[in-house]
């Protein structure tokens, strides 16, 4: 038996084909993106999201592994020197990693947005005693008009407690400085003193001028780059290469 749709059924009904296809199409984008996989205000760890404005893949590193007793968490928390090395031996597709640098607003708003760290987070910038100057780990000094997202107080020693009247100060000697991290409550940068264990590091895979492998999910880069939120904390007064101790 045939069943004949007269032409306004059929219009109708085409119409619902469309929106269904529309529909999957969507849903497929979704599932491809990392990020959206994860409910918005969760954290995402060890996994890889490319961004198109910086052309690198960005990943929120524990080293923890699982299982470990609360009483342990200590013994496999990293300062930051063993975060640049433990960086390193990453690799993502061939790509060796670094400590994340982050050189603009829109990789600041991406990291953040992305991430949704949790705990204190060591990045690739440290203070670096001898030259009153702060250094990349690619070997870049920070310039005074770079961009910069400082906490009100640049340098709280120890944790990010209200009041805290402990600061991070300069010991001398040849090597000596002070790493920076984002305090995860604020999402502001903070320098602490070298010693200072945290469990997360933002890691880096820059791809350096190769077409990222085809298929590999990216990162909305419209999104992230008209991520700045109206309420973002204004830029600090410590917004300048040269810090004094």
């Amino acid at each position: 038996m045939s069943v004949r749709f007269s032409g306004s059924q059929r219009i109708r009904w085409k119409g619902i084909a469309a929106a269904a296809v529309l529909a999957a199409q969507v849903a497929a984008q979704v599932v491809a993106t990392p990020a959206a996989q994860a409910k918005e205000g969760d954290e995402l760890l060890n996994t890889k999201v490319f961004f198109p404005h910086t052309n690198s893949y960005f990943e929120l590193a524990d080293g923890v592994p699982a299982g470990t007793p609360k009483g342990d968490l200590w013994r496999v928390s990293f300062n930051w020197g063993d975060a640049k090395k433990e960086a390193t031996h990453r690799f993502h597709k061939g790509i060796q990693g670094r400590l994340a640098i982050v050189r603009d607003r829109e990789t600041h708003e991406f990291l953040r947005k992305t991430f949704n760290t949790t705990g204190a987070t060591w990045i690739g910038l440290r203070y670096m005693c001898s030259v009153k100057r702060l250094l990349w780990v690619d070997g870049e000094f920070y310039k005074r008009r770079d961009f910069s997202a400082w906490s009100r107080v640049w340098n709280v020693a120890g944790t990010d407690r209200l009041n805290n009247p402990h600061r991070s100060t300069c010991k001398g000697g040849v090597g000596d400085y002070l790493p920076i991290h984002y305090w995860a409550a604020t999402f502001r940068w903070n320098a602490n003193g070298y010693k200072k264990r945290y469990h997360r590091f933002f890691v880096e895979y820059p791809v350096e001028g190769q077409a990222p492998p085809e298929g590999e999910e990216k990162a909305d880069a419209e999104g992230a780059a008209k991520a700045v939120d109206a309420d973002a904390p204004a830029e600090s007064s410590a917004d300048t290469g040269d810090k004094k101790e």
